[in-house]
């Protein structure tokens, strides 16, 4: 029983294209985990863990938000902790983030949301997407929004991230 109300104290609904820019109409109650130690013990995994968190985007997994009016996680130790991101890719201007970068921060993820977009509709192609092939061992990836003419090479994608494959040799 207790659980299932930290579960609803601390966890947002999924994130949506609705909620990427607003506020959830349902606020987060975090002053629960200093009621006691017992309490932050049993509950800070679920804030950090079940959570989706926006990915920074040229920091990647440093400073995440939960949401975009909330303020990034700062502290290393919980931002270790989170096992879910979300991350609009933007495929018609040059990545602030390289190969190894990605694949340091995002290897192993319980989840991984790739929001892809452009400004101008087939205005590119899917080469930032290649940046993420180094990644691997996530748990569930999935990628949507502008992939028309590529669909093919995003799910491909999709289980490369998904293997734990160091090779890079699926096919």
């Amino acid at each position: 029983m207790r659980l299932e109300i930290y579960r609803h104290l601390l966890v947002h609904p999924p994130l949506t294209r609705n909620l990427l820019g607003a506020h959830s109409s349902r606020l987060l109650h975090t002053a629960i985990l200093a009621a006691c130690r017992q309490t932050h013990a049993e509950a800070v995994g679920m804030l950090y863990g079940e959570n989706t968190f926006l990915a920074h985007q040229t920091m990647l997994t440093s400073f995440p938000r939960l949401r975009v009016g909330y303020p990034p996680v700062r502290e290393a130790a919980a931002a270790a902790r989170i096992r879910r991101y979300h991350m609009r890719v933007r495929l018609d201007c040059d990545a602030a983030y390289d190969r190894e970068a990605l694949a340091r921060a995002f290897a192993g993820v319980d989840e991984l949301t790739l929001e892809v977009w452009q400004a101008a509709f087939l205005g590119a192609d899917h080469g930032v997407l290649t940046l993420f092939e180094g990644v691997r061992g996530v748990g569930r990836v999935r990628i949507y929004g502008s992939t028309t003419g590529f669909e093919d090479y995003v799910q491909w994608l999709r289980r490369v991230m998904e293997s734990h494959d160091t090779h890079g040799c699926l096919a």
